[in-house]
């Protein structure tokens, strides 16, 4: 989907919306914004199981991440993020939405919810405090070992660290299969040069409003999600206070078992959490 000059995001349906409504009429669409790291495909278990259950959902990857474009030249501040992404709403004709989130994106969300309070029904964010530098150790992580990608030798030893790497965030290795690694690793491979400047571009971003002052504007209710393994991507204990302080409707809670990547290690536990708030705006959830 084209969103402005020279920039393209990736929309992913998986599952249409039933007797012809209009999206968001009858029922809010959920709308998955991932992280950079695993994009798309990371929340396949989610989008599965959302539309097994007959819920209409949509994966929008943000620019510079997963199967969207990497323009050299592109503000790639969470702020002109959250633009892109209410362009892309507002295309699809979505009224009514129920966003999940993870990691630094959800900052974005943030931001989005803030200036479109009328939209949002309700947030679930994975590992994702609210930030305004988007060097996170996942960034980091990818810009490190992306550089190796370029050279065909490196290329095994990029994947093989990758993947150490994310374990260390996790609870299990049970999840990040060789398979999973791949698919998560091949979007730097198909465009390393542009992807390794996108990312460079979003870690030296600078916002023009900080997200301190916009928490307030969040009216949705908003579910925090944090592994009990604590790691350098989990929301710090100031972020969090933050939100409490800031988010009328704020809720945190801590799932076993899992580090930064709740959406593979306890898919079940964000599937509650995105029913509970489908119901808490009378949706009936089969």
């Amino acid at each position: 989907m084209v969103v402005a000059s020279g920039e393209t995001l990736a929309v992913f349906s998986k599952l249409e919306l039933r007797n012809g409504s209009t999206a968001g009429d009858s029922q809010p669409v959920v709308v998955l914004v991932p992280g950079p790291i695993g994009s798309a495909f990371g929340m396949r278990h989610l989008t599965t199981a959302l539309a097994d259950s007959g819920i209409p959902t949509r994966v929008v990857d943000l620019l510079g991440m997963g199967r969207s474009g990497r323009p050299g030249r592109a503000d790639y501040s969470l702020s002109q993020q959250a633009i892109r992404l209410a362009a892309v709403l507002d295309t699809l004709g979505i009224r009514r939405v129920l966003l999940v989130t993870h990691g630094v994106s959800a900052s974005v969300v943030y931001r989005y919810a803030a200036s479109h309070p009328e939209n949002v029904t309700g947030i679930v964010s994975i590992s994702g405090g609210p930030v305004d530098e988007q060097k996170t150790d996942g960034v980091n992580i990818a810009i490190t070992f992306g550089r190796l990608v370029d050279n065909p030798i490196g290329r095994a030893l990029a994947r093989r660290k990758f993947t150490g790497e994310m374990r260390k965030t996790s609870a299990s290795d049970a999840w990040s299969t060789s398979a999973v690694m791949h698919e998560y690793f091949e979007p730097f491979e198909r465009n390393i040069r542009g992807s390794l400047k996108a990312l460079q571009q979003m870690g030296t971003s600078i916002e023009p409003v900080g997200i301190s002052t916009v928490l307030s504007d969040v009216r949705a209710p908003v579910r925090l999600l944090v592994g009990s393994k604590v790691s350098g991507n989990t929301p710090t204990a100031t972020q969090m206070a933050a939100m409490q302080w800031s988010m009328p409707q704020f809720r945190v809670d801590t799932i076993a078992r899992s580090g930064s990547w709740i959406h593979e290690e306890q898919p079940g536990q964000v599937l509650k959490a995105i029913r509970a708030m489908l119901g808490a705006s009378a949706v009936a959830v089969p």
